[in-house]
């Protein structure tokens, strides 16, 4: 079998612009499952979103979430990279000072504060697992321990680039985004590709038998990790860059063609 784990990125690559699986991906993915190939959700989203997902597709493989910093293999917690509090108050300091709107992952939900957006507006960005609050100084003290990822956004771009430049001074922490409105800020060590990396390990799995398929910034990598790095049709022009093969479109089931090429077609 040539490729032996699949990761996938949601939005953007799996999910379409209705975020939303189509039917054919789930399809494909799960001819892929029966074959016994690994295919995992890697997403920056937080653990319980990720996981609706996968219970939709009928699959029970692990959850690389919140970009890497958390990693659930069946009952196995295999990554809590926590975000000390000390490092989460200069972060959010950081937020302030530049009046980006912020959430807050946690294991378990994303916490954020009403006067930045409504819970109409929170479930359908982040759903279900959303939590307001009054306070973020709060929050965090009562979520010390399971701080997992920021995530600041802006209508401009340009702040959301200065952001992340003052951000990236802080010496322990990671910094991505998925979107240009949006920068995403885990402690160091966390990343999409040190999650694949691990997981490919635990299996014995080797780096030319990975697959993995992405779109933006926080794909890169996973996707310079992997044996073959799959771009969507709609990815960024950094991920075309050093991508194997473009794919369709998210809205095209670009997911799909590239799982049917690499794995369905080609004798594994």
């Amino acid at each position: 079998m040539k490729y032996k784990l699949v990761c996938v990125d949601m939005d953007g690559t799996l999910l379409d612009s209705s975020k939303n699986i189509k039917r054919r991906n789930i399809e494909v993915i799960r001819k892929a499952d029966k074959m016994g190939v690994k295919v995992v959700l890697t997403t920056g989203r937080g653990y319980p979103f990720a996981k609706k997902f996968r219970d939709k597709m009928g699959i029970s493989t692990p959850i690389i979430a919140s970009n890497g910093a958390y990693i659930i293999d069946g009952h196995e917690v295999m990554m809590k990279n926590i975000i000390p509090i000390e490092t989460a108050n200069t972060i959010l300091d950081v937020m302030k000072r530049h009046k980006v709107k912020t959430f807050i992952h946690t294991t378990e939900e994303i916490i954020y504060r009403k006067k930045d957006i409504g819970k109409f507006l929170a479930k359908k960005f982040f759903g279900d697992s959303v939590k307001e609050i009054d306070s973020f100084e709060i929050g965090m003290k009562d979520n010390k321990d399971n701080l997992l990822k920021f995530v600041g956004i802006s209508i401009s771009s340009k702040k959301i680039d200065k952001v992340k430049k003052v951000l990236r001074k802080i010496d322990n922490v990671e910094v991505v985004s998925s979107t240009k409105f949006n920068c995403e800020i885990m402690i160091k060590g966390s990343s999409k590709g040190e999650a694949v990396r691990m997981m490919a390990e635990k299996y014995n799995i080797k780096q030319e038998e990975v697959m993995c398929i992405g779109d933006n910034e926080n794909d890169l990598s996973m996707l310079q990790y992997a044996g073959c790095a799959v771009a969507m049709g709609n990815g960024s022009r950094e991920v075309k860059e050093i991508a194997d093969y473009v794919t369709a479109s998210n809205n095209n089931c670009g997911v799909a063609q590239a799982i049917e090429k690499f794995i369905l077609m080609d004798g594994n």
